[in-house]
């Protein structure tokens, strides 16, 4: 019976702690994403720079 109990703990543990790396995953993807933007626009504004002198 308590080992039952253990194991349930057990599992809901786990899936939570799948559903956050699921979050930290996609959080990282996000931020990959962002920093790729970053990166263009700050090209971007590099050339504008270069063709204004």
């Amino acid at each position: 019976q308590i080992i039952e109990l253990e194991k349930k703990k057990i599992f809901e543990k786990t899936d939570e702690l799948e559903k956050n790396l699921a979050t930290v995953e996609l959080e990282k993807r996000r931020i990959f994403e962002k920093t790729d933007e970053l990166e263009k626009n700050l090209a971007t504004v590099e050339l504008e720079r270069k063709s204004n002198n």
